[in-house]
């Protein structure tokens, strides 16, 4: 009984336009940040990227790795982000 009230809810829920975890009006911020995100995508820029990233074998501590960490690094400060390198040591 408890699935079948949960399932109706979240039928009623889709049905009005809202996000699952989200009430109405989040759904609505929600959606319309992921289309703002989107709009922001060039999908010919991330093919470059991509082939930038993957242009060489970039397993852990490699020489290209440290390329792709770095490229990184550049994009998200050039967002805004306050972004650095952080080196951490395991087994």
């Amino acid at each position: 009984m408890v699935g079948a009230t949960f399932i109706a809810a979240s039928a009623a829920a889709s049905a009005a336009g809202s996000l699952n975890g989200f009430d109405i009006a989040g759904s609505a911020r929600e959606i319309a940040l992921e289309r703002q995100l989107d709009a922001g995508l060039d999908p010919a820029q991330l093919r470059e990227w991509l082939k930038l990233m993957s242009s060489e074998p970039h397993h852990v501590g490699s020489a290209h790795d440290k390329v792709n960490v770095e490229f990184i690094l550049e994009r998200f400060k050039a967002w805004g982000r306050d972004a650095q390198i952080e080196t951490f040591y395991v087994l």
